[in-house]
Formats: structure tokens, sequence, C-alpha cells
């Protein structure tokens, strides 16, 4: 297959990352291998806004950490999209930012950075221009340093920590308070998060975005989150699924069912050849690859630019189904059931949709109570997952989309009850944390807080369409699946008012009317 075929992975798609090369399938993330104790802590900032933006951060990251002894992230913010600052007739930015360990000196670490700068592709401009990718120096452990003679005013080219403009930059400010909101400026004495307040703009908002995987060489795709709801079609390529079982068996007919989707509205295919419904039969890995990929392949030689996700919780497949064309992993076990599942997603570097379930069949084990609740439940238990992900994949935060699991392993008021509270799983909730005045404590703080919250801020899929349940609700449990369009069209209601991002459903017309009328009323904010 040619290097500029359109069925290339995300990463072989971005002629910068073909020489860097991808992490290995047995890597584990830096923080789970290699303590930070002892070397020196800094946050770095990442920018760029000439395309693609996300394949030049991800480049510089990976570059950032290719001798992990001696720069190693342990941390990612969310991405954001911003607009420029300062030269404003130019293209819209990308930025985030990571926490490191290293073992450079702060000039060492500087002249790291300005390498990787010009091996990604960054070629010097004018000052506030254009740029492939940008990294700078945040915070060095809490050091005032400044690199200019005495009486020296001029910036460029110097180095100054904490960067000398940070406090007037919400595009720096915004990613930094995702990974040390409470660390207190060592100059200026307020905290990240008092900083950001102070220059957050409404009138002119900074969008938190969820990166897709490019088509080609130079283009890029990614979603704005909280902007509108995005639609998921449920394609199964499967004989017994639940609702469409045997419908869509043949290439010719889930291809043909696709374009139905898309030219009814829908945001994104989610394709899956093993049914996880209650009493299931068991599928091979070589019978799902069979059923999954040649209909990726196919989509994506007829051109088809949607995304695409595989429903699958086997690294076998993912990987295969990324290789052809395939944009997400959608995972019913939240990358915990297959061991290599985590390596996959990190080396690919795509979004993962990380979904609560338990072992076993999806009828069974609904008991939460001496967890507290459903909602405690799954908190901890998915939080659990996404953590793992997170730390032992080096999947990055931006990556991550949680699905509370609607459906699996949970009673008829379980259900209900995530539905109506499912916002409450990515909320911040109260704040517990002191100040600090040191940013490794600053750091502790935050990893122990994040324990409590695992999944603060991250985007939501909500599954409900057509399942028994709401059958179960509207007093007609053995009514045809595919006759549920109005119950359905209520929890999509209900899912919108929860702030959930995507809605995976089977009526793609109906629901995106439904949509329509939601999104008017709860996000037109």
């Amino acid at each position: 297959m040619s290097e500029s075929s359109i069925l290339h992975s995300a990463l072989a798609r971005v002629p910068i990352l073909k020489h860097i090369g991808s992490r290995s399938l047995s890597d584990s993330s830096p923080a789970a291998s290699v303590s930070h104790d002892g070397r020196n802590l800094a946050i770095i900032a990442l920018g760029s806004n000439i395309p693609d933006r996300f394949a030049n951060i991800e480049a510089g990251l990976r570059l950032l950490e290719d001798n992990r002894e001696e720069t190693q992230i342990l941390e990612t913010s969310f991405m954001y999209e911003t607009d420029p600052m300062y030269v404003t007739a130019q293209d819209r930015f990308a930025n985030c930012a990571c926490l490191i360990a290293t073992t450079l000196s702060p000039l060492k670490l500087l002249q790291k950075l300005k390498n990787i700068e010009s091996t990604v592709g960054r070629v010097k401009t004018f000052r506030n221009g254009p740029r492939v990718v940008d990294l700078d120096i945040i915070f060095y452990n809490d050091e005032i340093f400044d690199s200019r003679a005495q009486g020296v005013m001029e910036e460029e080219g110097h180095l100054i920590v904490p960067h000398v403009r940070m406090h007037e930059r919400e595009f720096v400010l915004r990613p930094c308070a995702d990974i040390i909101p409470h660390y207190i400026h060592p100059l200026l004495g307020y905290s990240i998060a008092d900083l950001l307040g102070q220059v957050a703009n409404p009138q002119i908002p900074i969008r938190k975005i969820l990166p897709l995987p490019p088509l080609s060489v130079g283009t890029e795709r990614c979603w704005i989150l909280s902007k509108k709801t995005y639609i998921m079609a449920t394609l199964n390529v499967t004989p017994d699924s639940f609702s469409d079982g045997g419908q869509h068996s043949s290439i010719e007919d889930a291809v043909t069912y696709v374009h139905n989707s898309v030219a009814q509205g829908a945001d994104i295919i989610d394709i899956g050849g093993y049914s996880t419904r209650p009493g299931a039969a068991f599928v091979s890995p070589e019978e799902e690859l069979r059923r999954v990929v040649p209909v990726i392949q196919r989509l994506r030689e007829q051109g088809l630019t949607v995304p695409i996700s595989v429903d699958t919780f086997r690294a076998s497949v993912a990987d295969a189904a990324l290789a052809v064309g395939a944009d997400i992993i959608n995972d019913v076990r939240a990358l915990d059931e297959d061991p290599a599942m985590r390596a996959v997603a990190g080396k690919r570097g795509v979004p993962v949709i990380l979904m609560h379930s338990r072992p076993g069949d999806a009828g069974k084990n609904k008991g939460y109570a001496d967890l507290g609740g459903v909602i405690a439940g799954v908190k901890k238990e998915l939080g659990e997952n996404v953590s793992k992900a997170r730390r032992t994949g080096g999947i990055r935060r931006w990556s991550v989309v949680v699905d509370p699991g609607i459906g699996f392993n949970k009673s008829v008021e379980d259900n209900l009850t995530l539905l109506r509270h499912h916002a409450t799983l990515t909320d911040s909730g109260p704040v517990t944390a002191t100040p600090q005045k040191s940013l490794r404590a600053a750091w502790e703080d935050q990893q122990r807080l994040e324990t409590e919250r695992p999944m603060e801020g991250m985007p939501t899929l909500i599954g409900a369409s057509r399942k028994s349940f709401l059958g179960r609700v509207i007093g007609d449990p053995d009514r045809d699946p595919s006759l549920r369009a109005w119950a359905t069209a209520a929890a999509v209601t209900v899912a919108v008012q929860q702030k959930t991002d995507i809605v995976r459903v089977h009526d793609i017309k109906e629901m995106k009317d439904v949509l329509a009328i939601a999104d008017a009323v709860w996000r037109a904010d």
C-alpha cells in the first residue's frame, strides 16, 4: 500500500511522524515505568496553527520523550482551539500543555525544545506569527530564571521562567489549569486558576476540541465540543445484534446503510462485528476481522470522509481497522479486557471511547449498593479504567471520551439514574485543594483530586437507542426494538440536557430532528 493512500493509519499519514516512528506496542506510559522523584518538573505549553496542527503537536510530544530518562511526560491537558493573539490575521491555533520530569537544566531543556521545533518543521517568520509548532517552558520547578544580561529588555532568544507573558494568555493558562490549577505563580502570587479567571473572555471563547486523524497529508479534522451534539450511526455487521442483527451482514448492505446514514445527518459511523447483547454467541477474532475490516476498507476506497469508529474490545481487530481507515476505538471494556489494547491506542494516537461495563454477560452483575449506588459505582469503575488508559497506555487526556454504559450490567432504575445524572460523572464538583507554592506539591495534590474525579471535563457518549429498558419503562417490553424510536427520542433529549457530546443511535433522520430542538434549547448559550 502506498504511503499516500488514504487507508493508512493516522500516524502514517503525517510525514514527520514517519521519521520519528511510532511507540512500540510493548511500550508503557513513561509515568508507569520511571519515577519523577528527584528530577526537575517543568510545564511545557505547545501550540500550532499550520495544518496538521494536531499531528505537529503529537510529533513534538513524541520527540520530547524520545529519551524518557532525560525528559518524561507525566500529564497532558485537554486540547483547545484558540483565536490568534497579538497578530490576529492568521489561522486559529491548537493549544495544549504537558507536565514533564527532566534531568536537563533550564537552558539545555530550552535547546531541546528548539531542536524539536526545527525537526517538526518550524521556520522562523515574524514575532507571534504562524508556526508549525511552538514549545515554551512555562514553569521549571519553582525557579525564577532570566538568561538575559543585566539591562537587556529584549525577550526573543532568551529564557525567562516563569514565562514572562503567560499571565496575559488564556491559551496558556487554560491548559495549565487542567494540570496544576492550584499552583501559585512564584512572582505574581496568584494561583493558575485565579490568573485564568482574570483573563478569560466569554466573548472570545476558547473551544475544547477532540482531534481526529487526518484523511491525507496536510489536512486535519476535529470536533468542537459543547457546540453541538454529534450523531453516531450504529452499524452492526453481525447476525445477532439485538436491534438490527443480520440486516447489514453483506458489504453491499453495510455500505448502503452508511451512505444513507451520512445523507440523513450522521457525524460518525460506529462499526462492530461482535454483538455485546446479553447471551450473544462467541465470535472468534478471525471472524470479527472478516466482518469489520472489508467494510471499512470499501468505505474509504469510495471516498467516505466522515469519521469511523471500530466497536471492539480486541487489540488485533482495532489495529487492523485503524490500518485501513478507522479513526476511533470504541471499546465496551474500556481498554481493559485485552492487555494489548491500551498499547495499540497509544501507538496509533487515536481517540478512544471508554465504556463502563463489567466482565461477563451484559445482563448480569448489576449490583452497585456496596459502591454507594450506580453513579458512584460507574465513577469508580470506569474512572479506574480511564486512569489506567492514560497512565499505562500513554493516551493523551484530549483523546478520551467516556460512556457510562447504558444497558450494560444495570437495572432499569440504574439506567434511568444514569440518564438523569450522568453529567455528574464528569463535573468538577467542589474543590478541596489548598493553593501550593511548590510545583511538585501542586501536582501531587492534583493527582489526589483526580483519583476522586478521574473523568473531570471529559466528553461523553450516551447509547440508549432502542434498548430493552426503554421497552420496560413504556410498559411494552416485547415491542420490536425498531419500534422504540419515540422512547429513544426522549432518552436522547435527556442526554443533551445532561451535556452529552455524542449520542449513538439507529434512527438517524428522526434523531437529527430531535437534536436540532434539544441543542437549540440546551446549548443556546
